[in-house]
């Protein structure tokens, strides 16, 4: 006999390592989703499959991940529900088809699958990120470092000459994410900031250079164009040519250097956290003048 359930007051939603397809991606998600409140908090892990093509260059086959692979992913969203989930206010009484679809949407063109550090308590929610921000003077470090502030020091100098990173390839991150509450020109509007992020690796040592830039509009007006990317991207490639931030992945992060990794969405959240450490007040998107 079916039932028919319906929320009350405090009703919430939740799944813990669900699997969602998408094209090629294959996305572990956690998520706890208040009904009535509509506070949604989640964090994701993106698998992507390898692609074998056939004789016509049309997708063939997909390679979907092993047992292993999706167990992985499991613990690293596990660890970012824990640590730095996001956590947001959206619609209340959301069907659960629509609470799937509004996740996968900020996970494309807000947050991403991770939140920013401590976002949790602008709505008083609790994570085990911020007892490690009050716990450690390290607080631009990402999760994925806590464990290692001994070993890492980002004030020290870089150990590998910068003409190391010479000849090697030159990756590029563009990410895009809406804050609310931005004071622009005296008004009170949601932003949208775009980061345009070129670097380089040295995959044995975890090293890594990088230069950025960074766009702030109201969100109104919508993405960059192509075009005006490319120049950002430019301006990037400039910073990181004359006067490169040098950082280290954290060591359970450095597999994401390598070539053939099938994501390096912690090193690019890595980069975002140096970034945004903001020394000085100032977004650390270029170094010291050599």
């Amino acid at each position: 006999m079916p039932f028919t359930t319906f929320y009350g007051p405090g009703t919430e939603v939740a799944e813990t390592g669900l699997w969602i397809i998408d094209g090629t991606r294959r996305i572990c998600l956690t998520y706890r989703y208040t009904t009535d409140t509509g506070l949604l908090r989640y964090a994701a892990c993106v698998f992507r499959c390898e692609v074998i093509p056939g004789e016509s260059g049309m997708v063939d086959h997909i390679v979907e991940p092993t047992y292993e692979d999706m167990l992985n992913c499991l613990n690293t969203t596990t660890r970012r529900f824990e640590i730095r989930p996001v956590v947001i206010c959206v619609e209340s009484l959301l069907s659960y088809d629509d609470i799937i679809t509004t996740i996968r949407r900020e996970m494309c063109h807000g947050f991403g699958v991770k939140g920013p550090r401590n976002q949790g308590r602008i709505f008083g929610v609790s994570t085990n990120d911020d007892m490690a921000s009050e716990t450690s003077s390290n607080d631009f470090l990402s999760d994925g470092a806590l464990s290692e502030i001994n070993e890492q020091d980002d004030n020290a100098e870089p150990p590998s000459e910068m003409s190391e990173f010479d000849g090697l390839r030159l990756r590029k991150i563009r990410y895009i994410v809406d804050v609310p509450h931005q004071n622009y020109y005296g008004a009170k509007t949601t932003i949208t900031r775009e980061y345009f992020i070129t670097y380089k690796t040295l995959p044995k040592t975890g090293e890594v250079i990088y230069g950025a830039a960074i766009s702030r509009r109201p969100a109104q007006l919508g993405n960059l164009t192509s075009d005006e990317a490319d120049e950002h991207y430019a301006t990037a490639v400039e910073r990181m040519r004359m006067r490169p931030v040098w950082m280290r992945i954290s060591t359970e992060f450095r597999h994401q250097l390598n070539s053939r990794a099938p994501h390096r969405e912690d090193v690019m959240y890595e980069i975002l956290d140096k970034i945004n450490s903001r020394p000085g007040g100032r977004f650390l998107i270029r170094g010291e003048r050599r």
